[in-house]
C-alpha cells in the first residue's frame, strides 16, 4: 500500500533549507513577481523561486541582530513602485520599538521611533478588520501604534499602493494576497502589466456579476486571432508568456455571455 501511494507521486519534494536559526521559511505573494519562499537570516532577507533557486537577497539596514519582526514583504503596497521589494521592520526591545519601511535598495519609505504596526486587541469581534494594513473602497490604510512615556497613541496612514489579493480558492480569501482588483463594479474590467511586454504580461480581469466564465482573445491589428483563453471567477488574472509572440501591437478583448465587454492594446517588444 505504501509503495502504491509513493508511486502516484501525490507528494513530491521540491526544496528545503537547514541550519538557519532566525525564523521559519514562509511564502509571500508579490504583486507582479508572484509566489516566493521567504527567509530572514542574519539580518538579511532571502527570496527564492518555487523551484528553490535564489530570486534575490538584500540586507536590512540598521544595527545588526536587533530586529523584532519583519512583515509585509511586498511589491507596490506602500507606494506604486513594483520594481523593488518593500517590507516593514520593527526593531528594538519591548519598550523601545522603532518602525521602519524599507525598499530592497535600502531607501526608506517610512520611519518613526517609539512605534510599531498597530492591530486591534484580541479577541476581536468578527466584524472588525484585525490586520494593521487593510484595503477598502477608499484606499489602502496602515495603523501605527505609538508609545511615548507609557502613553499609547494610534495613527492612521493612507498608503500609496494597494494590497494584492488572490481569489479565495487559494485559501486566503479575496483581499488578502495576490493581484489587485481593477474595478469592483459589476460591468467587468480589464488591465495589463507590464505593457509593453517583453517575455510576459499579466492580464487582470473582473467578469460581470452575471457571468461565470469569459473569453480573453488576442488579435493582431487586422483582426486575426493569435491566442484565446477561457477564464472564470476563480482567478482574477491570466499570466501569459509573450516569448512566442512577434514584436508588434496587438488587441486583447474580454467578452462574456457572448457579449463584448472591453479591449486593451498590448505592445510586445523584443
Amino acid at each position: 500500500m505504501a509503495l502504491g501511494i509513493l508511486g502516484k507521486a501525490q507528494v513530491s519534494y521540491v526544496c528545503g533549507w537547514n541550519g538557519y536559526n532566525y525564523g521559519n521559511m514562509k511564502v509571500v505573494y508579490l504583486k507582479h513577481s508572484h509566489f516566493k519562499y521567504y527567509l530572514n537570516v542574519n539580518d538579511s532577507i532571502y527570496l527564492y523561486n518555487l523551484n528553490g533557486s535564489l530570486y534575490k537577497s538584500f540586507n536590512i539596514p540598521g544595527p545588526p541582530a536587533q530586529y523584532y519582526s519583519v512583515s509585509y514583504v511586498s511589491e507596490g503596497l506602500f507606494d506604486n513602485d513594483t520594481m523593488h521589494v518593500e517590507y516593514a521592520v520593527c526593531n528594538g526591545d519591548t519598550l523601545n520599538r522603532n518602525l521602519k519601511i524599507y525598499k530592497e535598495n535600502i531607501s526608506t519609505v517610512y520611519s518613526q521611533n517609539n512605534a510599531q504596526l498597530g492591530a486591534f486587541s484580541f479577541p476581536a469581534p468578527a466584524s472588525l478588520v484585525t490586520g494593521p494594513i487593510f484595503s477598502s473602497d477608499s484606499g489602502t490604510f496602515m495603523l501605527v501604534t505609538t508609545i511615548t512615556n507609557n502613553i499609547t497613541g494610534e495613527q492612521c496612514y493612507r498608503l500609496g499602493g494597494s494590497f494584492p489579493c488572490l481569489s479565495s480558492c487559494y485559501g486566503y480569501g479575496v483581499g488578502s494576497l495576490g493581484v489587485e482588483n481593477q474595478d469592483p463594479g459589476n460591468g467587468g474590467s480589464f488591465a495589463m502589466y507590464p505593457n509593453p511586454a517583453t517575455t510576459y504580461t499579466d492580464i487582470y480581469y473582473t467578469l460581470p456579476d452575471d457571468a461565470n466564465k469569459g473569453q480573453i482573445t488576442l488579435t493582431d491589428l487586422t483582426g486575426k486571432q493569435i491566442k484565446s483563453f477561457t477564464v472564470d471567477k476563480r482567478f482574477t488574472h491570466l499570466h501569459l508568456s509573450t516569448t512566442d509572440v512577434a514584436a508588434g501591437t496587438y488587441i486583447y478583448q474580454l467578452s462574456a455571455n457572448g457579449n463584448f465587454i472591453t479591449a486593451k492594446k498590448l505592445v510586445v517588444v523584443k
